[in-house]
């Protein structure tokens, strides 16, 4: 038995007579080669012909074996029972073996429309088109988790328990849509939409009448001549109430504000209570300010960045000369701690456990830098942009409404 086998050619795989052969420059299409255990392959394998539609590759699990056997000749992929890691990044399409390696990441399908690409420097995970889950998703667990037994949906809340979408905190709307959806008498909606440059929140029924849910509508910005709570100074927060019909052709702004305090004048009460907010419950106007400033300038940045995504650069720019890496497998020893069933007291014991580093090999290679992109078709390289690297012209400066720079105390 041989403990290793090196060959400075490429190698095939095949079974002849029920006997494992390996050759330098043979292709066998059809056949196939089953290994029960551990395969280590330091390089590029092929197993099946890559020259043809027949690129089949069957593992065998520790009880029940897979193979490939079923699958279609244009069908391309790996069978295991349990868990599959890939370390390597191999590359096929579905038009035939595309051959080599990507320098970082996984990528399934048309290297230009890929169905499925991860890029391992990044971290992310791209679908084209539909992702179907059969059975509960988590992702990181209570960031987003998809109860697919009882068909409900948690955001920050892990197995939401009572409503269809169960949200920990807030609903944040990015106000820079078209407004307000459609009328249907079988939906009614909840929306952000920018009124004078401040995001406000809606809700629309199914006979299409619109009402703003934040109450502090300024009616002079209808009607600039007309008489308001928002223009009095000894009114401290005014309020009002604001609905439209999209049938009747007609809004209408209700100064509730003002009308507490013509029953107020009237009846000698008073219905409305001042209270002061805590200190770490206000905000200081410069720093709203400047926080807002920058707020707008990145979602202009952002605006641009998701135009154009990537950039070309030149080759010396995207290509790099480095180690090659390999994971290597060693031990490590940590505490754990456990309740001990004996003595019911926490104790600590020693255990051993794998780790996976990156070590260098001794070995060099060209090799594409991280967030670069080869275009096949063109031979040209492109590099993905960062948010920080987009330089964007004057963005509107953020207001306060003026019925609050009204009210706002003098320094």
């Amino acid at each position: 038995m041989f403990e290793r086998f090196t060959c400075a050619r490429s190698i095939t795989v095949y079974v002849f007579a029920g006997v494992l052969c390996v050759a330098t420059a043979i292709a066998y299409a059809g056949l196939k080669a089953e290994v029960e255990g551990d395969l280590e392959v330091d390089g590029e394998v092929s197993i099946g012909d890559p020259g043809t539609s027949n690129v089949q590759l069957a593992v065998k699990g520790s009880d029940t074996a897979l193979s490939a056997e079923s699958m279609g000749a244009d069908d391309y992929g790996i069978w295991a029972k349990g868990e599959i890691g890939i370390q390597a990044q191999a590359r096929t399409t579905s038009s035939g073996w595309a051959g080599g390696f990507l320098d970082r990441g996984v990528l399934i399908g048309d290297p230009a429309t890929p169905t499925i690409s991860g890029l391992g420097g990044e971290g992310d995970l791209f679908v084209r088109d539909a992702l179907e889950v059969d059975g509960s998703v988590s992702i990181d667990a209570n960031t987003l988790w998809v109860d697919s037994v009882n068909n409900r949906v948690g955001i920050r809340k892990s197995y939401p328990q009572y409503a269809p979408l169960e949200v920990d905190h807030a609903i944040g709307f990015v106000c820079g849509g078209t407004g307000a959806p459609a009328a249907d008498e079988d939906f009614s909606y909840v929306w952000g939409e920018l009124d004078g440059g401040i995001g406000q929140v809606y809700v629309k029924d199914g006979e299409g009448t619109e009402t703003r849910l934040t109450s502090h509508k300024d009616p002079r910005t209808i009607d600039e001549n007309v008489d308001t709570s928002f223009a009095d100074p000894n009114i401290t927060i005014p309020f009002s109430f604001q609905h439209e019909n999209a049938f009747l052709g007609k809004g209408a702004v209700v100064d509730l504000a003002s009308v507490v305090a013509d029953l107020e004048r009237m009846t000698g009460r008073s219905y409305t209570l001042v209270y002061d907010l805590q200190p770490e419950e206000k905000l200081d106007v410069a720093q709203w300010l400047a926080s807002q400033q920058i707020a707008k300038e990145n979602r202009a940045k952002q605006e641009i960045l998701d135009e154009t995504p990537e950039v070309e650069i030149s080759p010396e720019e995207g290509i790099e000369y480095a180690e090659v890496m390999r994971p290597v497998v060693s031990a490590v020893t940590r505490t754990q701690y456990f309740l001990s069933k004996e003595t019911g007291e926490i104790e600590a014991r020693q255990v051993e456990e794998e780790v996976v580093q990156l070590v260098g090999t001794g070995e060099y290679e060209y090799r594409l830098k991280d967030r670069v992109r080869l275009d096949e078709d063109t031979g040209k390289l492109y590099r993905r942009r960062t948010l920080d690297e987009i330089a964007v012209g004057s963005v509107p400066e953020p207001q306060l409404s003026q019925w609050i720079v009204d009210r706002l105390p003098t320094q």
